[in-house]
């Protein structure tokens, strides 16, 4: 078995034999090899990432960021994530829904996908702790399930498409404590009480575009509670616009006409 010898720099410890060849070879710009592997990689990224982002994001070389479903400021470690964990599901064309689950990844977004038929959304995106908006190519989601769908996802602000569950939707929205845009709709009784962000149009949709035929009840954070009641001892409430809350506590006598009860917790 032959000998393997390191010699290193007796001051610095630092490797002088075996070095990396890449790191000493000079290209015809005066940069080295590795410098240049490093560069012809990153461009290449770069092209797949313009592909498959299409035109939900690119990579802006004004600002050195990937930008992707609104977000703008994506580094290169961050946009290599979302390439490799999502970028499957969008190549391999419409996707059953049952089959796709990125649960307790550390990713900030993903590349929107075709989504077919009816399933599980069950714990889908569940504890993504940096998730920030869910993105899909499709306008609509049929979830029979969505136990836990998007629970600990506490940075999570907006779901893009209309998501149409079914009665097993328990924890769906749990933690989501930062959410702001998302469109439900559901036959059935589910709950948004951690949710103290969400908006009035993700709200008038939910009433104004209901499914359910029997009395369903939508539980709401405090602070929407307040809203959708006028309760002006709440700080928020207080500081709206006139204009604005009278459009918040419209919603009520909507949501009655269509057999729907508000609750909080």
């Amino acid at each position: 078995m032959a000998k393997h010898t390191i010699l290193k720099e007796r001051g610095t410890a630092e490797t002088l034999y075996p070095q990396t060849l890449a790191e000493f070879v000079q290209m015809a710009d005066g940069g080295n090899v590795e410098n240049g592997v490093r560069q012809a990689k990153f461009a290449l990224f770069v092209d797949m990432w313009n592909n498959a982002a299409g035109s939900y994001g690119r990579y802006n070389p004004d600002t050195g960021m990937f930008e992707l479903n609104g977000l703008t400021d994506i580094t290169y470690e961050q946009a290599l994530d979302i390439y490799r964990y999502t970028a499957g599901v969008i190549y391999g064309g419409q996707q059953n829904i049952d089959h796709i689950h990125f649960e307790g990844l550390s990713i900030r977004t993903n590349l929107p996908f075709h989504v077919y038929g009816a399933g599980d959304i069950m714990a889908m995106f569940c504890r993504c702790s940096k998730l920030e908006v869910v993105a899909f190519q499709s306008t609509m989601i049929y979830a029979r399930t969505a136990y836990s769908a998007f629970s600990e996802c506490g940075k999570l602000r907006s779901i893009n498409c209309v998501i149409n569950i079914g009665s097993n939707n328990v924890s769906a929205f749990s933690k989501c404590y930062s959410l702001v845009d998302v469109r439900v709709l559901c036959a059935y009784s589910f709950s948004l009480s951690d949710s103290p962000l969400v908006s009035l149009d993700s709200m008038t949709y939910m009433v104004t575009k209901s499914s359910n035929t029997n009395q369903i009840t939508i539980t709401v954070h405090p602070t929407v509670w307040a809203k959708l009641f006028g309760d002006m001892e709440n700080e928020t409430v207080a500081a709206m616009d006139a204009e604005e809350l009278a459009q918040w506590m419209a919603l009520p006598g909507k949501a009655q006409a269509r057999k729907i009860v508000f609750a909080t917790v």
